[in-house]
């Protein structure tokens, strides 16, 4: 759940590959979302002349942004050519948009990762069900990117709209319903209702408590909200 991206499975059966159409990206280890370094991250290039060359860190700042544009060329490369070739709504495609989106909520660009993550949604309701895992991680997705605008009302459809599905889905006791709860807890507490906040963080915790253990990271970061 939340923001990861490469969450979305893929259908049943062999999906044909893109290798041949577009190269793979690989993951960029030493850039955190926001495209700034891990800290104690260094920069270590190969020396034509043999052995490694530590980068200045008047460098670092060029060395990173010039990463962060290059991945996105190749997650838009991805996305098109995914597209293109398979059609907007072919799983394939819904994963390359879904990471995109990720890349450009990432950089603050709400405007270009709105719209895929609505795709991202609409294809997964066709092709899941309206309950699916899948179209539910998409669901929190697309509402945590409302929240980060601010559009709090919207975002609070989709939490509700999630924890719903997921209380019908699962039960209260799965783990999925928890971080909804989780979800709309953080958001209720950021538009001021401290009541209602405290009340979903308790109930998360329960349901992280029940179904992954008291010690389980996410039900320790609720536990912290509390505080």
């Amino acid at each position: 759940w939340g923001l990861e991206p490469s969450l979305l499975k893929q259908g049943k059966g062999p999906e044909p590959s893109l290798d041949h159409v577009l190269p793979i990206v690989a993951p960029c280890s030493m850039l955190t979302a926001t495209g700034g370094l891990k800290l104690g991250a260094k920069l270590v290039v190969g020396s034509r002349f043999g052995g490694n060359v530590v980068i200045s860190s008047a460098d670092e700042g060029a060395l990173v942004k010039s990463a962060i544009e290059n991945r996105g060329l190749r997650l838009e490369r991805i996305s098109q050519g995914s597209d293109h070739k398979l059609g907007a709504m072919h799983p394939l495609s819904l994963q390359a948009a879904n990471d995109l989106a990720h890349f450009y909520q990432a950089q603050n660009s709400w405007s270009l990762a709105e719209p895929l993550y609505r795709r991202v949604v609409e294809g997964l309701e066709r092709r899941c069900g309206p309950q699916g895992a899948e179209t539910l991680t998409a669901l929190n997705n697309l509402a945590a990117l409302l929240d980060d605008q601010g559009r709090l009302d919207e975002a609070e459809v989709l939490y509700r709209r999630a924890l719903e599905c997921c209380e019908r889905t699962h039960g209260v006791d799965h783990a999925s319903v928890a971080q909804s709860l989780a979800n709309l807890a953080a958001l209720q507490r950021e538009r001021g209702d401290v009541k209602e906040a405290e009340e979903l963080f308790r109930r998360a915790i329960q349901g992280y408590e029940r179904s992954s253990g008291s010690e389980h990271p996410a039900a320790l970061r609720c536990v912290s909200n509390l505080a």
